[in-house]
């Protein structure tokens, strides 16, 4: 997950979550190369949200697939 200099508040971080859960969801399904667009919309949140907690499509990869 992208550097974060100081916690995140309550629904930020329920974001997060929300958003390893769908990608987790999507990439099972659709594979690694799924839009992350589809991610954000199942994780309810913008692809902006996205990006800004995780960057890159690697770092979302690596935050649910060990």
């Amino acid at each position: 997950m992208a550097a974060q200099s100081k916690a995140l508040r309550r629904d930020a971080r329920d974001n997060v979550a929300k958003l390893r859960a769908a990608a987790l969801e999507v990439f099972t399904a659709k594979g690694l190369g799924a839009p992350l667009e589809e991610t954000a919309k199942a994780a309810g949140v913008s692809v902006g949200t996205l990006y800004n907690r995780f960057g890159p499509r690697e770092a979302l990869i690596d935050s649910v697939i060990p």
